[in-house]
């Protein structure tokens, strides 16, 4: 009998299914025993992609609460105690300066190395993944670094092309591709104004137009304002959200860690 063509609709068909083959222990036991181990990992899983989801759930709340977006308003939904001044609205570029990333030329092999001990990290939106950046997909040799745009670390890098609002921190000196646009912090908590770039994100991506590759200049992100407390009210929110940050990395790496111990059980207990 001609067995048909791998499709959807053939893996479907109860009679295509009747005809699959597959392994498993004839013993009783065993069979119970390799269940029992896949449902607890499975528990887990939930529990833990459960308390992940509670934790980003947490963090939009409190962005919503603790930070001021509204028009007119300058004062957050709550604070943390002993702090009662209104906030105020600034400019990005009253908050640091402003500079626009580069890309060395890729057609000279010696601007770039696969040395990661060595090389330095270029950083552009692909790279962009969680809040804060200590790590590059690729890394510019010192020649490339002489070329590029350099700052320093706890700057604000805030993707301008394409892919608009992924924001992040850089925890180390690092370059930066033309499709991000960076703030060097001056007397300013980074990641607060992180934070207020995240609750802003869709009033920042409105400014990128309809055009068929969104973009907004350095002009443009320099007159960008947000809304801020003093440095000392700044300081208190930005700990917040970078620990809370921080047990959401936590707790995704143990999701992605069980998930690589389910899927290495089923390998090895299946033949």
């Amino acid at each position: 009998m001609k067995k048909s063509t791998i499709t959807t609709r053939a893996l479907t068909s109860g009679k295509n299914l009747a005809q699959m083959f597959i392994s498993f222990p004839t013993n009783k036991n065993e069979q119970n025993k390799i269940g029992r181990v896949l449902s607890i990992l499975d528990n887990l899983l939930f529990l833990q992609q459960r308390k992940l989801e509670q934790l980003k759930q947490l963090k939009k709340a409190m962005l919503q609460r603790l930070l001021v977006s509204k028009k007119g308003k300058l004062i957050p939904s709550i604070r943390f105690k002993d702090f009662t001044e209104t906030w105020d609205q600034r400019k990005l570029s009253e908050l640091g300066k402003v500079f626009t990333g580069n890309t060395p030329s890729t057609k000279d092999v010696r601007n770039w190395t696969n040395d990661k001990r060595n090389g330095h990290i270029w950083i552009t939106p692909t790279d962009i993944n969680k809040s804060i950046i200590i790590d590059s997909e690729r890394y510019l040799s010192d020649k490339g670094w002489s070329k590029a745009r350099v700052v320093p670390k706890d700057s604000v890098l805030i993707t301008s092309i394409a892919s608009i609002g992924k924001n992040a921190i850089n925890a180390i000196e690092a370059a930066f591709n033309q499709q991000i646009n960076a703030l060097i912090i001056q007397n300013n908590n980074s990641y607060f104004v992180l934070m207020a770039m995240t609750r802003e994100k869709q009033r920042f991506e409105a400014l990128a137009g309809q055009t068929a590759t969104p973009i907004i200049n350095k002009s443009t992100l320099s007159s960008f304002t947000i809304k801020l407390p003093s440095k000392k009210e700044q300081d208190k929110i930005g700990n917040f959200f970078k620990q809370l940050d921080s047990l959401i990395t936590l707790h995704q790496c143990k999701l992605n860690q069980l998930s690589k111990m389910k899927k290495f059980y089923l390998q090895k207990m299946f033949i």
